[in-house]
């Protein structure tokens, strides 16, 4: 299959101020609730917001990214069917762009039902970038797991039914990286399930439920997988010394927890290094050089000529593995983990040894 040109869906975050404000500074000081406001009045279409190049063929771009002009909040409280409309717009206008596949960013996905609300569309290939974030989060989970106690911490997975995290919590039990799971998430129903589903594959892991998450109190790690619009997790919820890792877009842990918690850490998941593509305009907490999960399996579908709908509702692992060999296949533009961030901001290499020099003694 010959390679396609991608485009991928995304919108403003917790702050709309925040990401226009780093094309023109004084739009910072203008309030959120003014943005939200206009934004919500007059319906704009999606900005074409940044290009992405191949570094070893730069005379064209291979991809880029629509901005749909909508906060986070405001996704979640417009009725869904509206929603459904205004991202099917957006994805006729990257069809129009030139774009054959198409990934789902941010909160398009679950307002999408996963991308199942725009399989009847047989002019674009539709991924929802779950599988390979699932991918991603389980290299993360595993490199943190080495200093926090290695497979026998205590993991806690919030939004464990959710579509990364179900296939998260199902690579970490069939790849034996995790032991003692406590899967977290509003409702029970689904969590039992699960938890039925892994004592009868994986009988050697020790698995919980919990619909609160002041259950992860007890855990060593703290995987975020929601797709709620505000920060979820506070300082009550951590034990001490825990490690966070935080999937999630707009993101459920806030900056002041690194100020309450200095014992913890808080790690930035789902970012994938691809030195080899240049992406013209980034967030200005984004790490150069690399790329959300879900952009990253756009790309590898993009490269690798995808041309039916991939990833679509729930993640399963063998998608996820299968995306791992098409990162090994176009590893010359990247494609592994990324370094590990904390609010856009490495962390040095040097903490993690030193955590597991430090376990190792104990």
């Amino acid at each position: 299959m010959s390679r396609k040109k991608f485009a991928f869906l995304a919108h403003a975050r917790a702050s709309i101020a925040r990401d226009v404000g780093q094309f023109f500074q004084p739009l910072k000081k203008i309030p959120d609730r003014f943005y939200e406001w206009g934004l919500g009045k007059i319906r704009l279409p999606a900005v074409d917001w940044s290009r992405a190049y191949l570094k070893d063929e730069p005379s064209e771009p291979f991809g880029f990214i629509l901005m749909i002009p909508l906060s986070a909040r405001q996704m979640l409280n417009m009725p869904r069917h509206e929603m459904v409309y205004r991202i099917e717009k957006v994805v006729e206008q990257a069809r129009e762009m030139g774009a054959q596949v198409v990934g789902l960013g941010g909160l398009t996905s679950p307002l999408t039902d996963g991308g199942q609300a725009l399989t009847h569309r047989r002019d674009v290939a539709v991924s929802n970038g779950n599988a390979y974030t699932a991918a991603i989060m389980h290299a993360s989970l595993q490199r943190l797991l080495a200093v926090a106690g290695g497979r026998d911490a205590e993991v806690s997975v919030v939004g464990a039914s959710g579509s990364v995290g179900s296939c998260l919590v199902e690579l970490a039990c069939r790849l034996d990286t995790a032991r003692n799971l406590k899967l977290v998430a509003r409702r029970a129903g689904p969590l039992q399930a699960m938890a039925e589903k892994i004592r009868h594959a994986a009988p050697n892991v020790t698995v919980q439920v919990a619909t609160d998450l002041s259950a992860a109190k007890t855990s060593d790690v703290v995987v975020l997988l929601t797709a709620a619009a505000d920060s979820l997790l506070k300082a009550e919820h951590l034990k001490q010394g825990a490690l966070v890792l935080d999937g999630t877009q707009p993101r459920n842990s806030d900056r002041a927890l690194l100020f309450e918690r200095p014992d913890v850490k808080i790690v930035d998941g789902g970012w994938v290094s691809t030195p080899g593509i240049e992406l013209t305009v980034l967030f200005e907490d984004w790490p150069r050089g690399c790329s959300f999960a879900c952009l990253a399996e756009t790309m590898l579908l993009a490269l690798d000529g995808q041309e039916k709908h991939f990833t679509i509702g729930n993640a399963t692992v063998d998608k996820a593995l299968h995306l791992v060999e098409l990162a090994k296949k176009y590893s010359r533009h990247g494609f592994g983990l990324a370094p590990f961030h904390s609010f856009g901001e490495p962390l040095p290499v040097e903490w993690f040894d030193a955590q597991q020099v430090r376990r190792d003694a104990a």
